[in-house]
């Protein structure tokens, strides 16, 4: 396999086939990192001498940050049972110099002995289940075994975290360790939405069954909340995580995780037009008037989700607060500036379709030219809380929509279909002073595969080795 070294945040190089049209090749090229919001949670949370198992690593781009996490005196164990595949993650382990992680080629299940293995133009893609969504362009004999077995061979130990990525395998993963989910207290996150856009509503409850909780990540990344078993999973769950109380209440301890929402959360009278003074793009926009009730609300709720030092409790119940303030103030009167703070309330509630929505609309209202920001507002990229629009506000508000918008339809460029590509709004977005190196290496790899530029511009490749 032709390949390149793509070095991602945490210094660590991840080898990937020298073709775009490798999802994780564009992906990090795009993003210096992978698209899933649960990386940079991990790499809040796991510290040095911690113990992880990666169940599906594919290329390895969550092993090898597991490995650089946990340390020397850290372990992985990370499962690939594609040869291929394996045998470049195995290149990738030689060049980071990760003695701690080793590499199994082997497929986990509910039973031992072999089975084919469907291979995929997408290697993200391989599984053990045929998927006629996903036309396979070969298959291999491959080795399989399950989770007590290999904890009984391998002498795991204390497991402190387990990735199940399997493309639809993940309930014989469970039945394959009875013994392993019971004496073990590790945090879970699981594909909860396969390659074939289907949610798995079953596994969540697999999970319950064996002790364990079930928890969505919001903020985006901030903490983990609670999944009833009665709550409708959407379409952008990827992954969910799960846990048995004990591991449960040491994130609790952490500020990572919320057993539960409060219930009626106080939330001080000013608050959000406090925070709102304090960001960086206030003062552009000159005094605002005072604001109804249900915004207000909707404003202050959001500080106390902001609020750093505030139990995670406390500030789940007021991110749901004000996701519902911000909808009731936004039927009261859709402003610019009550869209905004709706789109951003919801991107980090974990609402993504409703944001998405609403970004719509709002950008449907700026091309209209409804009328001046008028009330205190949050944008809805948080990347803008910092940026000073000076005396371009309109064109500061539109970029912050258009970037918002660009990052929430679609989780990177490699999903869109060429039918909905917004190559304008990117041109235009790179044209403005509020352009991002993000955005240009998004709008670039586009363009490339449009047929509108040769190739990529060098300064996109700058942080890619082996090219």
């Amino acid at each position: 396999m032709n390949e390149r070294y793509i070095r991602i945040k945490g210094d660590v190089q991840v080898g990937v086939p020298s073709q775009l049209r490798c999802m994780t090749t564009w992906i990090l090229l795009e993003q210096e990192d992978w698209f899933e919001k649960e990386i940079a949670f991990i790499r809040r949370w796991l510290k040095p001498g911690m113990r992880a198992v990666d169940v599906g690593a594919n290329l390895g781009v969550y092993a090898l940050t597991i490995a650089k996490l946990v340390g020397p005196v850290g372990k992985v164990w990370a499962f690939e049972p594609t040869g291929e595949t394996a045998a470049a993650l195995h290149r990738s382990i030689g060049r980071n110099g990760f003695a701690n992680l080793r590499l199994l080629q082997i497929a986990l299940s509910d039973r031992e002995g072999t089975a084919e293995l469907f291979r995929h133009a997408r290697s993200e893609l391989n599984s053990l289940v045929h998927d006629q969504k996903a036309e396979a362009v070969g298959s291999e004999t491959v080795k399989v075994s399950n989770l007590d077995r290999q904890q009984a061979e391998l002498d795991w130990g204390r497991i402190d975290f387990l990735k199940i990525d399997a493309e639809g395998c993940g309930a014989k993963i469970l039945a394959g360790g009875p013994g392993f989910f019971a004496a073990q207290s590790p945090l879970v996150m699981f594909e909860a939405n396969d390659s074939s856009s289907s949610v798995d509503q079953a596994l969540p409850d697999a999970f319950r069954a064996l002790g364990y909780d079930v928890y969505r990540l919001i903020g985006p990344d901030t903490m983990l909340a609670p999944v009833a078993a009665h709550d409708p999973l959407r379409n952008y769950d990827l992954n969910l995580f799960a846990c048995k109380p004990d591991r449960a209440a040491l994130l609790a301890a952490a500020g990572l995780l919320a057993p539960e929402p409060a219930v009626n959360p106080i939330c001080p009278d000013g608050a959000g037009r406090e925070l709102y003074s304090h960001q960086a793009y206030a003062a552009a926009f000159g005094t605002l008037p005072s604001h109804t009730s249900a915004y207000r609300n909707a404003l202050n709720a959001y500080a106390l989700w902001r609020d750093l030092g505030a139990a995670p409790d406390l500030r789940l119940g007021a991110l749901n607060r004000a996701l519902a303030a911000a909808r009731d103030a936004c039927c009261e009167k859709s402003s610019c500036a009550r869209l905004a703070t709706l789109a951003r309330v919801a991107l980090e509630a974990g609402d993504r379709q409703l944001a998405i929505d609403v970004l719509w609309r709002s950008l449907q209202s700026q091309q209209s030219g409804r009328g001046p920001v008028d009330e205190p507002f949050f944008p809805p990229a948080s990347r803008y809380d910092m940026i000073d629009p000076r005396d371009r506000v309109s064109d500061w508000f539109t970029a912050a929509t258009i970037e918002a918008f660009e990052q929430a339809r679609f989780y990177s460029g490699y999903f869109i279909p060429p039918e909905s590509r917004q190559l304008g709004m990117l041109d235009w977005l790179q044209a403005t002073p509020f352009a991002s190196a993000a955005m240009e290496r998004r709008r670039q790899l586009q363009r490339w595969a449009a047929g509108l530029q040769p190739g990529l511009e060098a300064a996109l490749l700058k942080t890619s080795e082996g090219a």
